[in-house]
């Protein structure tokens, strides 16, 4: 995933500086994360009408393309980020297809077909195992050593938010009934296939640029999945059963959450690493939750599911105290 060459890539800070001063302050990080579980909260809440009433894969195809609009729109906002956004492209092409390939069109179809096959409720439990997985994958393919108490914390984090999946609904698994065992299994093993593509995409995220502004990285790479995308998605005929109105919501989501979301997501990757944007991203049902609640949308949440919020963020707590920090790349 990285060049040979040594030369410095257009946008590109010098070896320990830049980065290496971003990752020195917690300060900015942990507003960022803030920030991240209050966008994905608003996608969650927003979207909800849409996805239960429109095609799942226009759902997909268009949230990625209008994301790749917005993303490009905001990069050839500014000089200093045009040049380098189409330098990207241009130097790391094959990057840029994997990264697209593993992070929008994997992870975005692998997730819709599981929830056509088993629910959305137990797609999102076997994803809440996601910074379990980037853990496992970054122990072994990337040579990470986060720790004993990131484990641990990951663990923590990630068995309360699956039990939180489980329980909070209290209706076991949430599996659409009558669906049958095969169909569940390929259903289960989709969402599975969905969370292995975003931790590699979590993990090999920095190889594409990691001095280099996630404005600048990630036009190109959701170009890319969106033009995959686009396939299944006329193949199906999808964007044909839209409404203007369901249209409106893709632009409003796509543009005006998604590409904050996604710029401040990979900039966390960048400043603190896949396995710690990860685990804060489990505090995105929970908040789903109270906020429904807050809106007289749903009952009030029980005493389980505040105890296993509260466990949650002692077990994210404790993966952002020892994540640390990236050392910065040559």
């Amino acid at each position: 995933m990285t060049d040979a060459s040594t030369k410095p890539r257009a946008g590109a800070t010098a070896p320990g500086t830049g980065r290496a001063a971003r990752e020195l302050a917690w300060g900015p990080s942990l507003l960022m994360a803030a920030a991240l579980v209050a966008l994905l909260s608003l996608t969650w809440l927003l979207s909800g009408d849409l996805v239960a009433h429109a095609d799942p894969f226009a759902v997909a195809a268009g949230r990625a393309g209008t994301s790749c609009v917005g993303l490009s729109l905001l990069a050839a906002a500014r000089r200093t980020t045009r040049r380098p956004a189409l330098e990207v492209v241009r130097s790391r092409p094959r990057a840029v297809a994997a990264l697209g390939a593993l992070g929008v069109f994997g992870y975005s179809m692998a997730s819709v077909w599981a929830i056509g096959l088993i629910g959305a409720a137990t797609t999102n439990v076997v994803l809440a195992l996601l910074p379990c997985v980037t853990f496992v994958l970054g122990l072994w393919l990337f040579r990470e050593r986060p720790g004993m108490t990131a484990l641990v914390g990951t663990c923590v984090a990630a068995a309360a938010a699956v039990a939180y999946g489980l329980l909070d609904r209290g209706s076991g698994f949430g599996v659409r009934g009558g669906v049958t065992p095969t169909r569940a299994l390929v259903g289960v093993l989709a969402a599975v296939a969905a969370m292995v593509s975003m931790a590699l995409y979590a993990h090999f995220y920095g190889k594409l640029a990691p001095d280099v502004s996630s404005v600048v990285a990630l036009p190109s790479v959701f170009a890319a999945g969106a033009l995959m995308l686009l396939l299944p998605a006329l193949a199906r005929n999808s964007f044909g059963h839209l409404t203007l109105v369901q249209w409106g919501q893709i632009l409003l989501l796509g543009c005006g959450v998604y590409v904050p979301a996604y710029v401040i997501q990979h900039e966390l990757f960048l400043r603190r690493g896949a396995l710690f944007t990860t685990s804060v991203s489990l505090a995105v049902p929970f908040t789903v939750r109270f906020c429904t609640w807050g809106l007289g949308k749903a009952a009030r949440p029980s005493l389980l599911a505040t105890a296993l919020l509260l466990t949650c963020c002692v077990g994210v707590f404790l993966t952002m105290a020892r994540s640390g920090t990236r050392a910065p790349r040559s």
